[in-house]
């Protein structure tokens, strides 16, 4: 127990983008200065306005975010094609050595301090079947497993859309304070000599805004391409759970009460319709 919380634990710094994000800002401004190339310019885009720091740091974590989204996404997929179905070849067999098979397929799948979306799926099914009995409801809890899986997708984005959203904000918010300092130090006798100091304070305000837009360009676009790629792998897997528990676990007709009113109301009807 203590060896698995270990390994949970190192996964998680290992997978922590806060961490590869500071560790990414601290080595692009250690290597500003050593720059053998593109030194000029990476210290006016980087480093010549207090919310330049800003944008870059926020930048840097959210590639980290999408970095390591990439790589779980990349797991998930592996994970699911390894073992894309119950595990039951015995469709006929009875429910507890079905139940069996299920769980052993779990423990295949299960990745210690990482869950998959499919290995959750499964756990969440064996529960399921073990608890429901007769009374099943298998379209109400795949539905429920479906949306339960999408919140957490969205869930996953809520930093990384914040990210994305608060980018340009600090662009346009160091334009503004760049060109209100760059007018308040401009004076009516000094109008000549201070033009030129005035128009390159103005310029280095709105570097930050072409650095923010380019910045939320790029992250909203990988965005769009990593979380695409999620959203496949749980169409794919809404797929499969279905095809899988209809296979493996069919429902039977004669358990259910909604089929035995609906055959019970049906009977009503065709009787009440021959005497008519």
């Amino acid at each position: 127990a203590v060896r698995s919380s270990r390994q949970q634990l190192a996964l998680h710094l290992v997978l922590s983008p806060w961490l590869w994000g500071t560790l990414l800002t601290g080595l692009v401004y250690a290597a500003i200065p050593h720059l053998p190339v593109g030194k000029e310019f990476a210290e006016r885009y980087f480093t010549a306005h207090p919310t330049e720091y800003a944008l870059v740091a926020l930048s840097l974590l959210g590639l980290s975010i999408l970095c390591i989204k990439g790589i779980t996404n990349r797991w998930e997929w592996q994970t699911f094609r390894q073992h894309p179905d119950f595990g039951i070849s015995n469709p006929q067999a009875p429910i507890e050595e079905r139940l069996r098979s299920l769980e052993s397929t779990l423990e295949q799948v299960r990745q210690p301090g990482f869950p998959t979306y499919w290995s959750q799926r499964l756990t969440s099914l064996l529960s399921y079947l073990r608890h429901a009995g007769k009374s099943r409801q298998d379209h109400e809890q795949l539905t429920y497993l479906s949306d339960a899986s999408a919140d957490r997708l969205h869930a996953g984005y809520g930093l990384m859309n914040t990210i994305i959203w608060a980018i340009p904000i600090i662009g346009f918010l160091g334009t503004v304070l760049g060109i209100t300092l760059a007018i308040a130090n401009l004076t009516p006798d000094q109008l000549e000599t201070a033009l030129n100091d005035v128009t390159r304070d103005l310029a280095l305000a709105f570097d930050t805004t072409a650095i923010a837009l380019t910045s939320s360009l790029l992250l909203g676009f990988l965005s769009l391409f990593i979380k695409r790629s999620e959203e496949r792998l749980l169409r794919e897997i809404d797929a499969q759970t279905r095809l899988e528990l209809q296979r493996c676990f069919p429902a039977e007709a004669a358990d259910s009460p909604w089929l035995q009113a609906q055959q019970t109301a049906a009977a009503v009807l065709v009787d009440s319709t021959e005497e008519l």
